[in-house]
């Protein structure tokens, strides 16, 4: 067996969350074959990645949360104008074999002019053993 480098592409175009507290949902799935802890294999190797683009509108000042099957994977806080990719390492313990589903919010920060922000490119990065 040797090991691979996988991903799930969970949404290439762009979505919009326009209103402060609005979700938008996805569901992908992660083949048996991901590399899971073993003995030669410790927790902090190897692990699974989430990436994705955030474009949030000029005068925003807005807070993005993005769970994983309903935990918590990241809070972050964004101010417009700006784009830009974010990766977050994740735990192996945050992705099922088989269907799973991922979460973003929006909460906007008192006093912020939000009119939307914008994401794209969420992608989920593995290891996965495959025969040689």
């Amino acid at each position: 067996m040797v090991r691979v480098a996988e991903y799930v592409v969970i949404r290439d175009g762009t979505f919009s969350i326009r209103i402060p507290g609005q979700e938008e949902h996805f569901e992908f799935s992660v083949p048996p074959e991901i590399v899971r802890p073993s003995a030669d294999n410790a927790l902090n190797h190897r692990r699974p990645l989430l990436t994705y683009m955030v474009d949030p509108s000029a005068n925003a000042d807005v807070t993005l949360t993005v769970e994983i099957n309903d935990q918590r994977i990241v809070r972050w806080t964004y101010k417009g104008g700006v784009g830009r990719m974010h990766q977050e390492v994740l735990s192996h313990e945050q992705l099922r074999v088989g269907e799973n589903s991922i979460q973003f919010r929006i909460d906007a920060i008192e006093g912020s002019h939000f009119q939307n922000v914008q994401i794209s490119d969420v992608v989920i990065w593995f290891q996965k053993e495959v025969p040689v």
